[in-house]
């Protein structure tokens, strides 16, 4: 831990939302690499993040990141099914507001 604060990579260690878009892009992926249709792969990282979430514990940042990516995830697939309804920028601000 020491080492990694002298030099300056200790933000590496700390769990927070591009960790948690990166594990959601790379299920996407992978899903999509398997011929998996894209709401399988959304359900699948929603799962899995929820999964991870339980793991590491469950801390505020990481729940509040957990959170927003469920919602970005259903803003997606939101998207595909009806597009044009931008309703869901308002919930996300109104949301990061609150947290």
């Amino acid at each position: 831990m020491k080492a990694f604060s002298y030099t300056g990579l200790i933000h590496i260690l700390s769990i927070s939302g591009s960790h948690i878009a990166l594990l959601l892009a790379l299920v996407y992926g992978l899903g999509r690499l398997f011929k998996l249709r894209k709401r399988t792969c959304l359900i699948l990282g929603i799962i899995v993040a929820c999964i991870y979430c339980g793991i590491v514990g469950g801390d505020a940042p990481f729940l509040r990141a957990t959170m927003m990516s469920i919602l970005m995830y259903r803003y997606i697939y939101d998207d595909y099914i009806r597009p044009n309804k931008r309703y869901v920028y308002v919930l996300f601000y109104k949301i990061s507001i609150f947290v």
